[in-house]
């Protein structure tokens, strides 16, 4: 074990070791709550390169320090998120591989999830929490994700929730962390803003740096949104956000270099009352005409209590291409679609503490985005499971 590995090692048991008491104990009592989460995420297809079949899990910790009731005085809340690999993962859809799994299935799909990026651990989220001005306006400095502020999930199960809009804004996945501030003001009980800027920063998914290098040296860029959101109802809300994505990168057909890459998403759910129904709905829209993906839509509905007492779930969605990238798609397997159509449906099932949801997700004419096949898909079929289990 080299130097820098045995200091990222001692890092990670000290901050560990934060929510300790906590852990053993398996309760939650004073300054300190702590909580532990698997999530698990089978998926399986008939046409990709590798395996049809595919696992992903983690094991994510959870930690919160209220310093108000440390201290007595109003200071806020220390944040701390660790994930970790869990047991059953394969590693068949490795980054560093250019045939990975979710290739088969078009561009965004539940196939994402499965490109099993997670380090041993990562340190996702240090962050310092504040409610200033009467709780009025809520702070977050530290490291985290801009995904837990901007894309709030309107569905309801984690493996169809997936927006391409997220890779034009340079944003990992959730177990991530990188630089930043947010804002968010509560103009009144209905209305809010909020805006926040976030580092740039890929080197933690493709070396694998655990979320323990804290520099500011990296580079890449910052990503700065800016958004409002309108609570219609208790569980129904309509949200929009502008972003700016101010990395460098390269148009893989032309060779151009571009940078600013900007965009705009618009989601919404609408619960009934008093109803067992509920919509739910998302447009993004990437304008960097150099940047692979267009844009999206999908919209969809949930009835809840309506299969053996539990929810299901089914949406329509599509993805598109900007031209370049479907001249390059072309040009590599002959594949000439734009666009990418998918239905699915899902469930979800609940006993105590664990919770299982289902789902199917059926393709037309996939646009190939990952270019691994070689071959024009007519369809696709992904069939697959989201499982979760509070342990504490």
């Amino acid at each position: 074990m080299n130097k820098n590995q045995y200091l990222a090692k001692l890092c990670l048991t000290g901050l560990l070791g934060l929510a300790s008491s906590q852990i053993w104990a398996g309760v939650q009592t004073g300054p300190l709550n702590t909580s532990l989460t698997y999530a698990d995420l089978a998926l399986d297809s008939s046409e990709n390169t590798t395996k049809h079949f595919t696992n992903i899990n983690m094991f994510i910790l959870d930690s919160t320090l209220n310093l108000n009731q440390v201290t007595g005085d109003d200071l806020g809340k220390i944040k701390l998120q660790v994930t970790t690999k869990g047991i059953f993962g394969n590693q068949d859809q490795d980054p560093r591989y250019r045939n990975m799994w979710m290739s088969g299935t078009g561009s965004w799909s539940a196939g994402w999830l499965a490109s099993n990026e997670l380090s041993d651990y990562q340190i996702s989220q240090i962050t310092w929490d504040k409610s200033w001005l009467n709780n009025s306006l809520d702070t977050v400095i530290g490291r985290t994700n801009p995904r837990k502020y901007f894309l709030y999930n309107y569905c309801q199960n984690f493996a169809l929730c997936i927006d391409p809009i997220k890779g034009a804004m340079g944003a990992a996945g959730f177990n991530y962390g990188y630089w930043s501030a947010y804002g968010k003001y509560h103009v009144n009980d209905k209305l809010y803003l909020h805006s926040g800027i976030f580092e740039v920063n890929t080197d933690d998914w493709l070396n694998q740096k655990h979320g323990l290098d804290f520099s500011f040296h990296h580079g890449k860029g910052w990503l700065t949104v800016f958004g409002a959101g309108y609570k219609i109802n208790d569980s129904s809300k309509i949200e929009a956000f502008y972003f700016n994505n101010s990395s460098k990168n390269k148009n893989a057909l032309t060779g151009e270099v571009y940078k600013n890459t900007d965009g705009f998403n618009i989601r919404m759910n609408y619960d009934f009352v008093d109803k067992p129904f509920g919509v739910f709905a998302n447009y993004s829209r990437i304008t960097e005409s150099n940047y692979p993906m267009k844009g999206t839509w999908e919209a969809g509905v949930h009835c809840y209590h309506c299969l053996f007492n539990q929810r299901i779930s089914a949406k329509v969605g599509q993805t598109e291409l900007h031209p370049y990238y479907t001249v390059l798609t072309e040009r590599a397997n002959g594949v000439d679609q734009a666009k990418n159509t998918y239905v699915s449906i899902d469930t979800n099932f609940k006993y105590k503490n664990l919770s299982v949801g289902p789902f199917v997700q059926y393709f037309f004419s996939s646009d190939n985005f990952w270019l691994s096949t070689q071959k024009p898909i007519k369809h696709n079929v992904v069939v697959g499971a989201a499982v979760t289990l509070s342990i504490f």
